[in-house]
């Protein structure tokens, strides 16, 4: 730049203070106006904001949680659910943005505690029925297998490496063990904290307990981050109880919208399955390698519905 230049722009910068006005600025990024910052749209739909970095933003509070990753994907998760494209996610000058127009498809997935309301009116007495028949709860004992534990950890988030296998086992597994519960099924879990069991120490348990069903659950990963889904594997010769049983928890995984990896069962002898006499399954839930699946094995009520569909599948498989 020249020396004449250079007096030119600075007797200008002089002057527009002189005169009041701020002076010249280089101009950056203009803030997109079909657009919120995470920080705008946190408080747009009265989350807190838990935490922003500059790849990813997480909202949440005792009923929700959303999640804003700048990807490769780019992505917005509401309770596990991703709607949007990579065109909906913004990053400029640092700060995350989200796309306006998702706020409605945001706020249809958001969850809100129903107030309670009393009915006062008075009510018609019942009319009597023929008493109807009603299935007796299913019968049978169930063992659930948080893989890892303790000083094993699995593997971990592609998102946040801080996030391990052995923790994402342990919440669904004893979400699962809830549910059966609740339909008069009788569980055993082979941890039901962060400790280690030796892999044929957790076969034994099941063959001295004589389970019906035996289910590992663990979290996946590969080299390569585009897969996804859940596997379910059974040992080589199978016991005929592994494969029905395979069967009734993809159908309910399948119909609960969870994708699946390849075809189902595969066959492979795990310590956890070979050295089991009963029937006995290996649950890989997802791919932690993959970061939009590793966000939602984070979440919460993810491992809350995928849990609700394993137990559909279990009792499906004790009904039989």
């Amino acid at each position: 730049m020249s020396n004449t230049l250079c007096r030119v722009l600075a007797a200008a910068s002089i002057a527009a203070i002189l005169a009041g006005c701020d002076p010249i600025k280089p101009s950056g990024p203009s803030e997109p106006s079909d657009a919120y910052t995470v920080a705008q749209l946190s408080n747009v739909l009265n989350i807190p904001l838990a935490s922003s970095s500059r790849t990813v933003a997480t909202l949440s509070n005792a009923q929700n949680r959303i999640v804003v990753l700048a990807g490769p994907p780019a992505r917005v998760l509401v309770n596990g659910a991703a709607i949007g494209s990579d065109t909906d996610v913004q990053m400029l000058g640092g700060t995350l943005y989200v796309a306006k127009r998702l706020e409605s498809g945001i706020r249809e997935r958001l969850q809100y505690y129903q107030a309670a309301t009393v009915d006062l009116r008075p009510r018609p007495q019942p009319t009597e029925h023929p008493l109807k028949h009603v299935s007796s709860p299913p019968r049978g004992t169930v063992m659930i297998d948080p893989g890892h534990g303790a000083h094993d950890p699995g593997t971990k988030s592609a998102c946040d490496p801080s996030l391990k296998e052995k923790e994402v086992n342990l919440a669904v597994a004893l979400a699962l063990a809830e549910k059966l519960r609740q339909r008069g099924i009788s569980v055993i879990l082979t941890r039901q904290n962060d400790t280690f069991v030796e892999l044929s120490q957790r076969a034994q348990m099941s063959n001295r307990a004589k389970v019906d069903l035996f289910i590992s659950l663990h979290c996946n990963w590969t080299e390569r981050s585009a897969a996804s889904g859940y596997i379910i594997f059974a040992r080589q010769s199978p016991l005929p109880g592994a494969v029905k049983a395979a069967a009734a928890v993809a159908d309910r995984l399948d119909g609960a919208g969870f994708a699946r990896y390849g075809r189902q069962p595969v066959l492979k002898d795990f310590i956890v399955l070979a050295q089991n006499n009963r029937p006995a399954l290996l649950l890989e839930m997802g791919f932690m390698s993959n970061r939009f699946e590793a966000l939602r094995l984070a979440d919460a009520g993810y491992q809350n519905r995928f849990a609700q569909a394993v137990a559909d599948g279990i009792e499906d498989y004790l009904r039989k």
